[in-house]
């Protein structure tokens, strides 16, 4: 099947999802903590300390090894890391835009492709994600575009975009197993040639992975396994209503209509089995995952999930005799006007919301990396649980409690021994929140003739945000 080329509707999708995100990132300033340990990967690696985070430490503490090559490339022709991060995201969110419009064109909305584009674009829960610095919107890209050359007929096309995708998020693995699955019971042939590709663009990542690292799965899966199944994690339901946004009005409108238009897409249009094989398997295994689920973990189906709820239109149109005048060129005009401005209204809390977060986290986490930076040695060890910030801007060797780049905190988090992580290693600093369920050995005897307390670094947004500093005693022996 053809599909026409608009470059005009292209370009406009494409650039409307760059200004709105850039837009909100100019106005929150808002990016993910997490988001700076792959940016301290990536000047390390740039300056030639080798793929680590603390020198001379070969441990793979980030998931997604093809963001860190990209930002480290881009480190080395001089463009700070940070505003790399945003390019790239910047970029990968245009094109994923104009990638569902041709999508849309493809699941047979005609005139009326337009609307997921819109959806997607001003879609509230993407724009933080798509501009916190995180991987996640070159992954999301990857996958929406490997799910389009398959919906293309092009199955290698798409295979080779879920390999780069694993490289990404190992998440790509699901998105690789399903086409692949697909291909073989139609043609073995070609799934072998399929499964060949995704080996050449992974075997030399998993073979370097190997012998750096010691194995080619990240460290970081195994500590958030130890740590989180202990604290912080979510019963099945509470995880599936944040999962979906079902606790709040959008979310729920976006579920239904996802359902009714799911439904005209398989049913009626033959279209998208897969993607909602893809989206089923992932929703469900963040629904009964036994770890904490953060915010971007749920944004790659987000662009195939609104093509489903916004498939409603089409279908509703194609019924009623009365609605189709919203296809004609003033009712599109009228309905994307609508769309744009509740949108952007729904909006309004989501950029508040960010932009006091980052003020209060951000400001926190400053005064802690001044306060360090004017007391603690170069050579000191600090060990801390909320690792980016304060480890990308002080640029101390960190110990991470929570195991991410510090493998040995993970057999003392698996048993919950927080403080005999702190008693093994014995760090000279630690930095940690009174309130947090993994410090409540700060108040024991033996904690506190090992460590003196030092200072409080007080937030605004309430004492479960504040941090005290401690230094142990013997520091100076």
């Amino acid at each position: 099947m053809q599909i026409p080329r608009n470059s005009r509707s292209m370009t406009i999708a494409f650039l409307g999802a760059i200004c709105v995100r850039y837009l909100f990132h100019e106005i929150t300033n808002f990016t993910f903590d997490d988001a700076f340990i792959t940016y301290r990967y990536a000047e390390n690696l740039a300056a030639g300390l080798g793929f680590v985070y603390n020198a001379g430490e070969r441990v793979l503490g980030t998931t997604t090894p093809l963001f860190t090559l990209l930002l480290s490339s881009a480190s080395i022709l001089g463009l700070p890391v940070p505003a790399a991060a945003l390019a790239i995201t910047l970029t990968a969110s245009g094109i994923t835009a104009a990638l569902l419009l041709r999508f849309a064109t493809l699941a047979g909305f005609e005139r009326l492709s337009f609307v997921p584009v819109i959806v997607y674009v001003f879609f509230p829960r993407l724009l933080p994600i798509d501009t916190g610095g995180m991987e996640t919107t070159l992954f999301t890209l990857m996958a929406t575009a490997a799910f389009y050359f398959q919906q293309r007929q092009l199955p290698v096309k798409a295979i080779g975009l879920a390999a780069a995708a694993t490289l990404v998020r190992p998440e790509g693995l699901l998105i690789l197993f399903v086409l692949i699955a697909f291909l073989a019971l139609k043609e073995v042939r070609l799934a072998l040639v399929a499964t060949l590709t995704a080996l050449l663009i992974l075997l030399p990542w998993v073979i370097f992975a190997w012998l750096y690292f010691g194995s080619p799965v990240a460290n970081s899966i195994g500590a958030k396994l130890a740590l989180y199944y202990r604290v912080w994690a979510s019963p099945a339901w509470d995880n599936f209503l944040f999962i979906m946004g079902l606790h709040n009005p959008l979310g729920c409108v976006l579920f239904f209509l996802a359902l009714v238009g799911g439904f005209w897409l398989l049913a009626r249009r033959r279209f998208g089995y897969l993607e909602s094989i893809w989206m089923l398997i992932s929703i469900m295994s963040l629904t009964f995952s036994s770890v904490l689920i953060f915010r971007w973990y749920v944004a790659p189906i987000y662009p195939i999930y609104i093509l489903f709820a916004s498939a409603t239109l089409p279908a509703l149109v194609g019924r009623w005799q009365r609605l189709r005048r919203l296809i004609s060129p003033a009712g599109r005009l009228l309905t994307a006007a609508a769309m744009i401005a509740a949108l952007a209204a729904a909006n309004y809390s989501t950029v508040i919301n960010y932009r006091h977060e980052w003020d209060f986290l951000s400001g926190i986490q400053s005064e802690i990396v001044e306060y360090l930076q004017a007391n603690a040695d170069p050579l000191d060890v600090v060990a801390t649980e909320d690792l980016g910030y304060v480890g990308y801007y002080s640029g101390f060797r960190m110990l991470d409690r929570a195991g991410l780049i510090s493998p040995e905190a993970i057999p003392f988090n698996r048993r919950g021994d927080y403080m005999g992580l702190i008693m093994a290693v014995r760090p000279e600093w630690l930095v940690i929140s009174p309130w947090d369920p993994t410090s409540q050995f700060l108040d024991s005897s033996g904690f506190r003739l090992a460590y003196e307390y030092r200072k409080t670094v007080a937030s605004p947004l309430g004492d479960t945000w504040s941090f005290n500093v401690y230094r142990r005693i013997d520091r100076g022996r």
